[in-house]
């Protein structure tokens, strides 16, 4: 060891603060294993959790299999809404009184066969294909062509005739003769469309030549539905059930574990839909007639697992890409190990631990390894680059590590507080997965700082102390002492750095200002929503699949409408549990879905994105025409003018079992439509019955809407309309509490279904998450504040830490491009670098001033001390987001960009903007100085 090197020690050794970090060397390997302890210790506990978990589930089938991987991703919808969200208490009204299902749809088209769908080739597909997915476990029921229900007056017997319900094919089709074919293509469609497939001739072959074409509608419950109007494009409509664990292998399973046994069932849930969907697509890929497209949100769900697998890879690949330049910078494997064992045991340690404490990845937490490596990434290069940089001017290896230490430690753990602190004001949002991602990013900021100061001084004592070669001067002993060798590339290019900057910083800050007002008139004009169809590549099947649907069959996601009546005298014949059948309120809401249906047509309406509506309506009024003749003026609810008067009178009869007089009650509208009910539920297949829509207590009555994708504003101002004009025109469907309790109301409203609830949640993930980054870049401020002890600095970090994330952002608004919502968290991401740059700089800057030196002399040596960690750190997360934007989630790939983006944009705020608002205010508070020279006397040039 030098003289100066003992000297350097004995100086800071006198302090306890000093000795702290000679202890923190001296029980570097202790204090290494101890962390690295802490990550496996959390890793096996987090794996012991998943598979006691994963156990739980698989024990809910009735056959438990063989162990399936372990469940980490937790799938629910409803952990993104409060227990009091209204979308989903309707959610889970649906399920509870309704059946609990998902809808696929499986459509092709045919151009060839002169009758269309409705040739035998068609038919015989449709038929075969509608058989062998109804066998598939899970799928509730197929609708399609052949099997769908016809309703129609016919021969029940050689003598008698009546309501017959069955399917519209319910032999093989080639059985069928062309006539018969015919009929049920007229009744499908209508005879004006019939016609203008198979001739008007043939039509009128079929219901006579002086009958009006026109009064043979079809059936609109299957136009547009199962069949296009044009005849050329059919689909089959898969019912997948959400099936419901039994109770006592619920209690079994996870009676003692209330969060697990919410998480639990909706796993099993989603992996049979997914079993099922697997089937179907087996079942899918042995049709050689047809080119099938597949559509429905199960696909999109099942999608974003399958994406968000493979988008792991990139991980590997963001880790590869820093490994690669990390070498091409430091041309040392020892600096690539360091850092990238730090991140690797930061992510698995932070990961371990919420799996221990009972949390699984959700797709918001799965975004945490990617943040924890660029902080991570960003605290072990600061150390080894102030290694690499000093190292030459020492000869005791001690000497050389606690100097390293010394330097880093207070900005280290200044960024590490910050950050966490950032991270952990996430929690006190109202959405679960934000909470959870704001605990779990802490977790793993601590993760991060723990074992960056244990394990990197510890490798680094590994390594060997370089030769001394001519030139070296052994009495330079410091980062700050080895900073000022005049004579150093280094040196000259921060000299030339702060030199052009005290020149040019009134520009600097003009420009700046002018930039921060453009971009906030751009955030002003920035749109954040969400297009379901643009989180995948255009040539990704299920987006082609869904593009091809709607153009030809309608919406491929869902909405449910709820109207639910309240509790009364279940007695009286008006109760308002019996309002699915009281013609009241069934001849208002009959109003409002034609009403709807009819605004839904206008392209200029925002319920153009409205397509399918189906409901218990549907049944009522085909019944009431058959029952009248098949006049198509009755295709509609039953009234009370349709009740003659005869039989609104009681009237007696002798009932031969009873072997006594009963007195049979008039018949009004409600009573003959209870009636319908009962004829269609006797007659239909189990699997065809109302319960979809009707609840068992009639209380309940769910209209089904099929949604085009769209933009979640376009889908918000559907919803909204819809609202709308249930408030102004039927304001009796939709009465508030008071109204039902006054009678001015029959039911509430309700709005539900997996397309209402992502949408919702898009809005209130956006808008929570701003909210939450808002508080978190507040609470950095004043924590930056508090510990440089200045206001000044607090207002001056802002600059670093908010302009190279709204810049992208207003630069998107003026360009006018949508910000899609997931990508919002690309600005967490970056906010955790940006404050770790800042606060490195802040804090040399700050202790060259504390030092004596002016403004220009600071600014130099701060950019010689940790320029270079600043840059290279930016070029390495610079270059590993890129890596995302390869990624097959366009959210993940914005992310990438944008996070890229930012993080260069904070570089050129930390070395450029910064430092000229800084010159410009501490100028103010420093006497005259001479031109600048450099650190060793030298001029300026």
């Amino acid at each position: 060891m030098t003289q100066h090197e003992q000297d350097h020690h004995s100086h800071h050794a006198s302090t306890w603060n000093e000795r702290s970090l000679f202890a923190l060397y001296r029980f570097r390997w202790p204090l290494a294993a101890a962390a690295l302890g802490v990550v496996v210790a959390a890793l096996s506990a987090g794996a012991a959790e998943l598979e006691a978990f994963s156990n739980r589930v698989t024990a809910l089938d009735e056959v438990p299999g063989e162990a399936p991987p372990p469940r980490i991703f937790d799938p629910r919808t409803d952990i993104w809404f409060d227990s009091e969200d209204s979308g989903l208490r309707a959610y889970y009204t649906i399920e509870d009184q309704f059946i609990a299902e998902d809808l696929v749809s499986i459509a092709f088209e045919e151009r060839e066969e002169p009758w269309g769908v409705f040739s035998v080739k068609s038919l015989t597909a449709i038929a075969e294909l509608s058989e062998a997915i109804a066998a598939i476990p899970n799928v509730r029921n197929v609708r399609s062509l052949t099997t769908n229900p016809w309703i129609r007056w016919g021969d029940i017997s050689a003598d008698e005739e009546g309501l017959l319900i069955g399917d519209l094919f319910e032999e093989a089709p080639e059985s069928y003769s062309g006539q018969e074919r015919l009929e049920r293509m007229v009744a499908v469609l209508g005879a004006e469309r019939a016609a203008s497939i198979v001739g008007e001739d043939s039509v009128r072959g079929l219901v006579g030549q002086d009958a009006r074409l026109s009064d043979y509608i079809g059936e609109p419950r299957l136009r547009g539905a199962v069949v296009s109007d044009d005849g050329r494009s059919a689909a089959l409509l898969v019912q997948i059930l959400r099936p419901r664990a039994l109770p006592e292998r619920m209690a079994a399973a996870f009676a003692d574990d209330s969060e697990g046994g919410q998480v639990g069932p909706t796993i099993r849930v989603m992996e049979k839909q997914r079993d099922a969907l697997d089937a179907i697509e087996a079942v899918l890929a042995a049709e050689d007639r047809y080119e099938l497209h597949l559509a429905g949100l199960p696909l999109f769900e099942r999608e974003f697992l399958r994406v968000g697998m493979s988008d792991m890879a990139f991980v590997g690949l963001m880790f590869a890409v820093i490994g690669a330049v990390l070498l091409l910078i430091y041309r040392k494997v020892s600096a690539v190990v360091i850092p990238l064992l730090v991140v690797f045991a930061s992510v698995l340690g932070m990961m371990g631990a919420v799996w221990a404490a009972g949390d699984l990845i959700n797709n918001l937490t799965a975004i945490a390894p990617v943040m924890i490596t660029a902080i991570g990434v960003a605290d072990a290069v600061h150390l080894v680059t102030a290694y690499y940089l000093i190292r030459h001017r020492f000869e005791d290896r001690d000497a050389l590590i606690v100097e390293v230490i010394r330097t880093n430690a207070l900005p280290v753990f200044l960024t590490s507080v910050t950050t966490a602190v950032g991270f952990f004001s996430l929690v006190t949002s109202e959405l679960l997965p934000i909470r959870q991602l704001g605990y779990t990013a802490g977790i793993g900021t601590i993760f991060a700082y723990v074992l960056s100061v244990t394990t990197v001084p510890a490798l680094l004592s590994l390594l060997p102390m370089p030769r001394k070669g001519e030139g070296d001067d052994p009495s330079e002993a410091s980062v700050e002492e080895a900073a000022e060798d005049a004579d150093s590339s280094r040196s000259r290019l921060a000299h030339g750095w702060t030199a052009w900057l005290s020149a040019h910083r009134a520009p600097i800050v003009i420009g700046t200002i002018a930039v921060a007002v453009v971009t906030a008139v751009g955030l002003g004009k920035l749109e954040i929503t969400s297009d379901i169809r643009l989180m995948f590549p255009d040539d990704n099947k299920v987006i082609r699949d869904l593009h091809w649907t709607e153009a030809r069959i309608g919406g491929g996601s869902d909405l449910d409408i709820v109207f639910y009546a309240p509790e009364g005298d279940a007695e009286a014949a008006d109760a308002p549990e019996h309002v699915a059948a009281s013609e009241r309120f069934l001849s208002q809401v009959d109003a409002f879905q034609r009403r709807v249906e009819e605004e839904a047509t206008h392209e200029d309406s925002p319920l153009w994105v409205l397509t399918n509506f189906d409901s218990a309506l549907a049944v009522l009024r085909k019944i009431h025409q058959v029952q009248n003749q098949d006049d198509t003026e009755y295709f509609r609810v039953p009234a009370e003018d349709d009740i003659s008067e005869e039989a609104r009178q009681a009237r007696e009869i002798y009932d031969d079992v009873l072997e006594e007089a009963v007195t049979i009650p008039g018949q009004n509208a409600s009573t003959l439509i209870a009636q319908y009910y009962i004829q269609y539920e006797n007659g239909a297949k189990p699997s065809e019955n109302l319960s979809s829509f009707v609840s068992a207590d009639r209380r309940g009555f769910r209209i089904a809407a099929r949604t085009r994708t769209a933009p979640s504003t376009t889908l918000l101002a559907a919803f909204a309309r819809l609202r709308e004009i249930l408030a102004t025109e039927f304001p009796e469907l939709a009465g508030s509490p008071e109204a039902l309790q006054r009678g001015e109301a029959l039911t509430s409203v309700m709005f539900s279904g997996k397309q209402y609830l992502f949408t919702n949640m898009f809005r209130t993930f956006s808008n929570t998450l701003i909210v939450s980054l808002g508080l978190a870049l507040s609470v950095i401020t004043v924590l930056i504040g508090f510990v440089f002890r200045s206001a000044r600095i607090a207002a001056v970090s802002l600059i670093p830490n908010v302009l190279p994330l709204l810049i992208p952002l207003g630069a998107l608004g003026l360009l006018g491009i949508p910000l899609d919502g997931p990508a919002v968290l690309v600005v967490t991401v970056a906010l955790g670098v940006c404050v770790d740059d800042a606060i490195h700089f802040l804090t040399k800057y700050t202790k060259n001033r504390k030092k004596g030196l002016s403004v220009d002399e600071s600014f130099q040596a701060t950019f010689e001390q940790v320029g270079a960690a600043l840059t290279w750190t930016t070029v390495i997360l610079t270059l590993g987001f890129t890596v995302l934007a390869f990624s097959n989630f366009r959210p993940n790939m914005l992310v990438g960009l944008l996070g890229a983006i930012m993080i260069a944009l904070a570089w050129v705020a930390d070395l450029l903007v910064m430092p000229a608002f800084l010159s410009f205010l501490d100028r103010a508070r420093e006497p005259a100085l001479e031109p600048i020279t450099n650190l060793a006397g030298a001029p300026a040039e």
